[in-house]
C-alpha cells in the first residue's frame, strides 16, 4: 500500500511539473495563427519552461533544433517506463525470513499501467503538449516571410543590381529600404521567447538576418561608390585630355589655327564637365547620407575634380601666348619657303627649256625617265606652291599666286606626253612582239594602242610650228599605223580553244592557196614569230579558224562540264522499312538528267561538233538509258 500511495503521489507531482506551463496553451485551437508580434508571447504560464529549443531555418523555411513533436513522445516513453519499474521492487520478506520459500517474482504490488488514474494523467500530459506544439509551429511559420533573405545570394544579387545600372536616387531609396528592414528585423525579432513549456533562443538567427541584411547595404554602398570613383575618373580623364592637347606644340600653321579653333570650345566643354562634375557631386550625397567612409584616393579625386575647370583656364592663357610666338616663327618659315619656291620655280624652267630641245628618237627611254623626274617635281611645286597661298590668307597676307609655274606646267605638258608616249610605244610594241604570246593579254593591246593613237594625232597638231619635235609624233604614229592592222590577229592566236588541229587546218587552209605556212605551235612561240612566217596575209583565214575553235571550245567545255556534274552524283538508294527491299529517291537528279538530255541534243546538232561527235553520241546514250531505268524504276516502286 505504501508503494501505490507512494506512485499516486508521484503521478499528482509529475503531472503538475509538466502540465502546469502547458496551462496557457490548453485553449489553442489546431488553426491558430500567431500574428505580426513576435516580441512578446501569450503563453507564459506560472511555470517556468522546461525545455529549451533554437529557431532555426533552412530554404524552405523555419524549424527548430528538436521536433516540438518529440517531446511529447520523450515524456511518454520515461513515464511507462517509469511505472514499469515500480513494479519490480522486490517484496522484504524473503529477505528478511530467509527459511522460508516465496515465488521468485515476489515484487510489491502498485499502480497498473492502465489504470484509470494513470491512464488520465497520460491522456492529461500529451493533451497538454499537443496543445503547447500548436503556437509553437505558428511561431515558426511567422518566421518563413524572411526565407527569401536566408537564401539570397549576395553576390549574385549585387551583379544582378549593378545590371540595371539605377539612378543614384533609386540607389539611396533602395538602401534606405534595405536600412528600415534592418531595422525591422531589430525591433521585431527578440533574442528568446516562452511559449508554453518551450524556452525558444532565437539570437542566432536573428543576429544572421540582420547581419546578412547589413551586409547587403554594404554591397551596395561598395557598389555604388566604385560606380562614382570609376565616373569621378573618367571626369579627371577628360579634364586631362584637354590639358594634353593644350600643351601639344604645333607641327604647322595649319595646326596652329586648328588648335585656336579648338579652343573656342573649350568653354563650352569645361561648362559640360563642370555640370558632370556637380552632378557626380550631388550623388556621392548619396554615400553621405549613409555615414560611408571614402578612401584617401576617391576623397583626392572628388575634390581635383572641383579644382579642375580653373587649372585649364589657366593653362589657356599660357597656350594661347605660345602660339602667337609659334604664328611669328611659322611666319618667318613661309617667307622663306617662298623665296624658295621661286628658286625651284628657275631651277625647273632652265630644265624645260633644256627639255624642250629634245630631238634624238633613239634615246626615247632616256628622255621620258628624265621627264618623269622634272614633271614629278613640277606637280610636287604646283601642291607646295598652293600650299603657301592657303599659309598666305592665314596669315592674313597679300595672296600671291604663282602663274608662272602654272604657265611652265602648261607648255611643258605636251613634251612630256610626246616622250612618255614614245616610251610606252616602244617599251609595249616590244613586249607585244618579242614575249612569249602565251604571255600576252590579247584584250588590253587594241584599248593601249588606240590611246597612244590618239595622243600622237593630238601632239602633231600641237607641235605643228615645231617641225623637228612633230617629225617624232609622227614617226611613232607611223609605227602605231603599221601595227595597227596585226591587232586583230592576237585574239585569234591568243584563243583559249585553239588546239593543234586548228593550227594544221589553218596550214592546210593557207596552203591551198599555195602560200602555205607551216604553222607549228609551242609554248614559246612569240608573235614576232608568226609574223615572219607572213600570217598577216592569211588574217581572215585566222578569225575563221579561231572562230571555229571558239565553238568547238564552248561544246567542249559543255561536256566537261556534264562529265563534273555527274561524277560525284550518287543516287540515295535507301531501305523501305523492314521488307529486306530499297526505294531510290530522286528530285534534283531527275531536272538535272532531263535538262543533260536536252544539252546533249543541242550539240549533236551543232555543225562544230566534229572532233567530239563520237564524245556526245555516247554520253547522249548513256543520259537516256539512265532515263529509262529510273523510269522502269519508279514505275515499280509504284
Amino acid at each position: 500500500y505504501t508503494l501505490r500511495l507512494l506512485v499516486e503521489n508521484t503521478l499528482q507531482v509529475f503531472i503538475s511539473l509538466v502540465e502546469t506551463p502547458c496551462w496557457p496553451c490548453l485553449s489553442v485551437e489546431d488553426d491558430f495563427v500567431w500574428g505580426e508580434d513576435l516580441l512578446n508571447s501569450p503563453f507564459m504560464g506560472q511555470a517556468a519552461p522546461l525545455f529549451s529549443l533554437q529557431l532555426r531555418m533552412d530554404e524552405s523555411g523555419a524549424f527548430y533544433s528538436t521536433t516540438p513533436e518529440s517531446f511529447a513522445e520523450v515524456l511518454l516513453k520515461l513515464f511507462d517506463e517509469a511505472l514499469t519499474q515500480t513494479h519490480q521492487i522486490r517484496q522484504v520478506h524473503p529477505l528478511l525470513l530467509s527459511n522460508l520459500r516465496f515465488p521468485p517474482d515476489l515484487c510489491l504490488s502498485s499502480v497498473g499501467l492502465l489504470a484509470e488514474e494513470v491512464c488520465n494523467v497520460r491522456n492529461r500530459f500529451l493533451l497538454a503538449y499537443e496543445k503547447a506544439c500548436i503556437p509553437l509551429r505558428a511561431y515558426a511559420k511567422e518566421f518563413d516571410v524572411h526565407v527569401n533573405l536566408y537564401s539570397l545570394i549576395i553576390s549574385d544579387y549585387i551583379k544582378n543590381y549593378e545590371i540595371d545600372s539605377k539612378t543614384a536616387a533609386e540607389v539611396k531609396e533602395d538602401i534606405s529600404l534595405h536600412h528600415r528592414l534592418k531595422r525591422s528585423l531589430e525591433e521585431t525579432l527578440p533574442n528568446l521567447i516562452f511559449i508554453g513549456p518551450f524556452y525558444v533562443q532565437i539570437d542566432h538567427l536573428r543576429v544572421f538576418l540582420i547581419n546578412k541584411r547589413q551586409e547587403i547595404i554594404n554591397k551596395l554602398l561598395d557598389l555604388f561608390s566604385a560606380r562614382m570613383k570609376q565616373s569621378i575618373e573618367d571626369l579627371l580623364q577628360e579634364y586631362k585630355n584637354v590639358m594634353v592637347k593644350l600643351a601639344v606644340k604645333p607641327e604647322s600653321i595649319e595646326h596652329i589655327f586648328e588648335i585656336r579653333d579648338w579652343m573656342e570650345t573649350i568653354p563650352m566643354s569645361v561648362k559640360s564637365l563642370e555640370e558632370t562634375c556637380k552632378r557626380y557631386l550631388l550623388e556621392y550625397d548619396v554615400l553621405d547620407h549613409f555615414w560611408y567612409a571614402l578612401g584617401n584616393e576617391d576623397f583626392e579625386n572628388k575634390w581635383e575634380a572641383i579644382g579642375w575647370p580653373l587649372r585649364i583656364y589657366q593653362q589657356v592663357d599660357v597656350a594661347d601666348k605660345f602660339l602667337k610666338e609659334e604664328e611669328e616663327r611659322y611666319y618667318k618659315l613661309q617667307l622663306n619657303d617662298e623665296f624658295t619656291l621661286n628658286d625651284r620655280i628657275d631651277t625647273l624652267t632652265t630644265q624645260v627649256v633644256s627639255m624642250s630641245g629634245y630631238r634624238d628618237v633613239s634615246k626615247t627611254h632616256e628622255y621620258a625617265q628624265e621627264i618623269r623626274k622634272v614633271w614629278k617635281a613640277m606637280k610636287e611645286a604646283q601642291e607646295f606652291g598652293q600650299l603657301l597661298n592657303q599659309r598666305q590668307k592665314m596669315f592674313g597676307a597679300q595672296v600671291v599666286p604663282f602663274d608662272n609655274l602654272t604657265k611652265l606646267i602648261k607648255e611643258f605638258e605636251p613634251y612630256k606626253n610626246l616622250w612618255i608616249t614614245a616610251s610606252d610605244w616602244l617599251r609595249s610594241h616590244e613586249m607585244w612582239m618579242d614575249n612569249l604570246i602565251v604571255n600576252v593579254d590579247a584584250e588590253t593591246v587594241e584599248g593601249t594602242v588606240t590611246d597612244m593613237y590618239k595622243m600622237m594625232v593630238r601632239l602633231i597638231r600641237v607641235f605643228a610650228d615645231i617641225e623637228a619635235v612633230q617629225n617624232v609624233a609622227v614617226d611613232v604614229r607611223n609605227q602605231i599605223d603599221d601595227f595597227k592592222p596585226m591587232i586583230p590577229l592576237l585574239p585569234s592566236l591568243r584563243n583559249p580553244g585553239m588546239r593543234q588541229r586548228h593550227w594544221e587546218k589553218l596550214s592546210e587552209e593557207t596552203g591551198k592557196r599555195k602560200t602555205g605556212v607551216d604553222l607549228a605551235w609551242t609554248p614559246t612561240t612569240t608573235f614576232s614569230d608568226m609574223l615572219s612566217l607572213g600570217i598577216e596575209a592569211h588574217a581572215e583565214d585566222i578569225k575563221n579558224v579561231a572562230k571555229m575553235a571558239t565553238k568547238e571550245y564552248t561544246i567542249e567545255q559543255t561536256l566537261e562540264k556534264i562529265l563534273a556534274d555527274w561524277e560525284e552524283n550518287c543516287l540515295d538508294i535507301q531501305p523501305y522499312k523492314n521488307t529486306g527491299t530499297y526505294i531510290m529517291k530522286i528530285s534534283e537528279e531527275q531536272q538535272m538528267l532531263d535538262d543533260h538530255i536536252v544539252l546533249t541534243q543541242q550539240l549533236s546538232f551543232s555543225p562544230f561538233k566534229g572532233p567530239f561527235e563520237e564524245k556526245i553520241d555516247q554520253w547522249e546514250d548513256k543520259l537516256r538509258i539512265t532515263a529509262d531505268v529510273i523510269e522502269e524504276w519508279m514505275d515499280v516502286q509504284k
